[in-house]
């Protein structure tokens, strides 16, 4: 296993010889910094979840009257669909969450739940 992460053993001069891992965590800690920055936004603005309150209502009225709003049921229910996806992550302020939960998921399918049962993990 030391062979993986030492740059001094064949093994890793045959795996990762050609792979800049500083760039690829580089880039992926300023991801993870702007989703953190994003999420700090909409948690300290409250005009976002007074606006949400706002849409919600909207889309009672639009509902009460389907035709002054040139809309189909199937149209608005899309709509609130995509709404709602859009609130349980950016308007709920959760999107550092859900990436990194979304990540773990992803590492545990390729790896399996060892990764995480090691120590140093």
């Amino acid at each position: 296993m030391n062979g993986l992460f030492n740059s001094k053993y064949t093994v890793y001069k045959e795996s990762f010889a050609k792979i800049n891992y500083s760039t690829i965590f580089d880039n992926l800690g300023s991801m993870l910094i702007n989703l953190y920055i994003i999420d700090l936004i909409i948690n300290e603005n409250t005009a976002f979840s007074s606006y949400w309150q706002q849409y919600n209502v909207m889309f009672d009225k639009v509902k009460s009257n389907l035709e002054n709003y040139n809309m189909t049921s199937k149209m608005l229910r899309k709509l609130q669909r995509f709404c709602g996806r859009l609130y349980t992550t950016v308007i709920n302020g959760k999107l550092y969450e859900e990436y990194l939960e979304g990540l773990r998921e992803a590492i545990r399918e390729d790896m399996g739940d060892n990764l995480f049962k090691n120590k140093t993990f």
